[in-house]
């Protein structure tokens, strides 16, 4: 370290102390804060590093770090994109991590990750709700989040054992590089559409209430969906019901028990339909793109209600 990561730390600690001393900002969710202060959600981290109630973590070994994770009960996988958030509860038992992968024991997918990718990693305690929330918070070299992983039963002790196990003092990382644009962009995940096309697909742009359309229509016909939202290296799935679809501000979001998805809906505009065409048959997909032609979501039936799904988008097609 040297004297002017020294000082940009403490810069930043009073910063931010300053900020949150303010009524209107208590609230905010830390990405929110720290794009006010203009440092990336990890350093903002960094700043608060107390050694009790947030650690500064080094995991050389996922497979030890998931295998004792594995052994709580419950908890709450968190990706994002800028426009999107994407969450699911799962039961610790029914799942299982094999490299950059954790799946459910039936092999179906639920998160895709490059732990290679993965620089900076914490564990934070703190009150939620008059409740403890526990997690463990892991980012890029630039102090984006990769993935975020919440406890959602009672294992505390679980949880603050294995931060002991891998914390590790602090080295003013984040303060090294100076690397100030927020902007997310997963370059291994993404994907160019344009790459992807053949003589038997067809891709059609569509609006930005696509998405919408498709929630509802499955939540009121009670029909499952497969919905894949890709982070920053990372992918998270979701294969199944999607209930309670509700607007909160600019937001739309699926408030399910053990699934939510919040998606800035006034900034998907970049929206498309794909329909493949395999020995007669067609397939849907509805794909989201960010600015950059990114694919942050993708959308399509589950594998035994192609004919359900297909009657939504060629009622939108047909408008």
């Amino acid at each position: 370290m040297n004297e002017n990561e020294i000082k940009r730390l403490n810069d930043l600690k009073k910063a931010y102390t300053s900020f949150i001393k303010k009524p209107e900002n208590q609230k905010l969710r830390i990405k929110d804060i720290a794009n006010h202060l203009k440092v990336s959600e990890a350093e903002l981290l960094s700043c608060q590093i107390d050694s009790s109630n947030l650690k500064y973590l080094k995991i050389l070994d996922y497979n030890i770090f998931f295998k004792d994770l594995f052994k709580s009960k419950k908890v709450m996988f968190l990706i994002r994109s800028n426009y999107i958030v994407h969450e699911k509860v799962v039961i610790c038992s029914e799942i299982e991590y094999h490299k950059n992968k954790i799946f459910y024991k039936d092999k179906k997918s639920l998160i895709d990750f490059n732990y290679h990718k993965i620089e900076n990693s914490f564990f934070e305690k703190k009150i939620h709700q008059n409740k403890p929330l526990l997690s463990f918070q892991f980012f890029d070299k630039y102090g984006h989040a990769i993935l975020k992983i919440f406890l959602k039963s009672k294992d505390y002790n679980i949880f603050e054992s294995l931060a002991d196990k891998f914390s590790f003092t602090y080295d003013y990382s984040l303060q090294k590089n100076l690397y100030q644009n927020n902007e997310i962009i997963d370059q291994k995940k993404s994907i160019n559409l344009d790459s992807q096309k053949n003589q038997n697909t067809k891709k059609i742009k569509t609006d930005n209430l696509i998405l919408r359309t498709i929630l509802e229509y499955a939540s009121q016909n009670k029909f499952p969906i497969q919905i894949h939202a890709s982070g920053n290296h990372s992918v998270q799935y979701h294969f199944g019901l999607v209930r309670n679809i509700m607007d909160f501000g600019p937001w739309i979001n699926v408030i399910d028990k053990n699934f939510n998805i919040h998606v800035m809906e006034n900034k998907i505009s970049n929206n498309f339909i794909t329909i493949n065409e395999i020995n007669g048959k067609c397939f849907y997909q509805i794909q989201i793109l960010d600015e950059n032609n990114n694919l942050i979501l993708l959308i399509s039936a589950d594998d035994k209600y192609h004919k359900e799904f297909n009657e939504i988008i060629d009622r939108r097609i047909n408008l």
